[in-house]
């Protein structure tokens, strides 16, 4: 969202291609630590430095890293296979925010992309709900001991959703982490076909003050599925504001997904 709203390109790394050491934590099997950019070039040049193991963070992955800029430049064996996601998507999101994908799509296209229309898993109807259950548990746990005795330095906002997630069953906890699992598969499937998934980056185009930072509907099932997102600017709406559109990759095909984006950065 930040990315987004602020008419500029972020990414979120596959979960666990980055190190969360020295970074205060909010869940440890959500956090996505990634950069802010004003160019997909950018972004790669600064993902290639940033990822890797780290001895310090025992889920950091210890996989490759792929070579970015060599990523960036070498030529497609063959044009991306992208799946614009309905309807939920496409229904939730404003007028604004729909024509941003629209548009993507036809830019897409016009480049030699194919573009199919695709459904979310059936496990996708629980996963605002999950995903919400795992992120205030683990927020909770990570605060816990600091919350007892500073509670009311934390911002009521702040101090609600840790009450929340204290409040939380370990039963529930492993439940969501369950369907995390499954959904977590599940999603993988659509990958047979395709490279990417496009979807609107936000609900709406960024908000006209700082009362909010957005809603995180369109974010969080990639945080959940731990899969890269590329955050690309898409213009602005009729007020001025900007809009965002996303690329979701599968799991650990960093580099496609910010190669093909850089390939039509222009």
């Amino acid at each position: 969202r930040p990315a987004a709203y602020c008419g500029i390109v972020g990414c979120k790394p596959t979960w666990g291609r980055v190190s969360v050491y020295g970074i205060h934590p909010v869940s440890f099997s959500l956090d996505h630590p990634g950069p802010f950019t004003r160019s997909v070039a950018d972004t790669a040049l600064l993902l290639r430095i940033i990822a890797g193991a780290d001895p310090h963070d025992p889920l950091c992955s210890d996989a490759p890293v792929p070579d970015y800029p060599a990523a960036l430049t070498r030529p497609l064996t063959r044009p991306p296979r992208i799946g614009r996601i309905r309807p939920y998507f496409q229904e939730t999101a404003d007028d604004a925010m729909g024509a941003a994908v629209e548009n993507a799509a036809d830019v897409f296209q016009s480049n030699g992309a194919g573009m199919t229309d695709v459904a979310l898993p059936e496990s996708f109807s629980d996963l605002h709900r999950m995903h919400r259950t795992i992120m205030l548990t683990e927020a909770a746990a990570c605060h816990a001991a600091q919350f007892k005795t500073h509670k009311s330095d934390y911002s009521p906002g702040i101090r609600s959703l840790i009450e929340e997630g204290l409040s939380l069953s370990a039963v529930e906890y492993a439940d969501a982490r369950r369907h995390q699992l499954v959904f977590h598969s599940e999603i993988q499937t659509a990958f047979a076909d395709l490279d990417l998934l496009l979807t609107p980056a936000t609900l709406t185009p960024a908000p006209k003050d700082l009362t909010t930072t957005g809603d995180p509907a369109f974010n969080a099932p990639w945080s959940y599925a731990g899969l890269p997102t590329v955050v690309l600017p898409a213009g602005c709406s009729q007020e001025g504001m900007p809009v965002g559109v996303q690329l979701v990759a599968p799991r650990g095909d960093d580099a496609f997904g910010t190669g093909w984006a850089q390939a039509r950065d222009a």
